[in-house]
């Protein structure tokens, strides 16, 4: 799990202004390890992956720069919001873990409520539909 997020890319300066890089195929692969570990992380395991992964701040400090970053690259902007739909799909956690689960689904909120992504969202929807009239 941490060598998937790992892959995830991470952000560089570059000249003046701080820039989100990855290596396009590693990243690639990370994000599908992500996506089977996640389908895999049921109530009987805990949970685990996705309360690690919101531990570790994964979907605030790399899935939303890297969705941000490479919106033009298809695979990647699709793959992350593949993660991103599992990560905040409500899942069945009780006592401690659920107060921990509802901490990273804050912090996931507070990712989202940037004025870049809601764009980004919308831009993608608008050329979907467009893609369904044409066809």
């Amino acid at each position: 799990l941490h060598e998937a997020t790992a892959g995830l890319g991470n952000w560089h300066q570059v000249g003046d202004k701080p820039q989100y890089l990855v290596n396009r195929e590693e990243c690639i692969s990370c994000m599908r390890d992500l996506q089977i570990a996640l389908k895999h992380d049921v109530a009987e395991t805990g949970h685990v992956i996705r309360l690690k992964l919101g531990e570790w701040k994964v979907l605030p400090n790399h899935l939303v720069p890297l969705f941000t970053s490479y919106r033009e690259d298809s695979d990647i902007s699709s793959l992350v919001l593949k993660v991103l739909v599992q990560l905040t799909t409500r899942c069945d956690l009780y006592g401690a873990e659920q107060l921990r689960h509802l901490e990273h689904l804050q912090d996931y909120k507070e990712a989202f409520a940037k004025k870049d992504v809601f764009i980004i969202l919308m831009g993608m929807l608008v050329e979907n539909m467009e893609e369904d009239e044409e066809g």
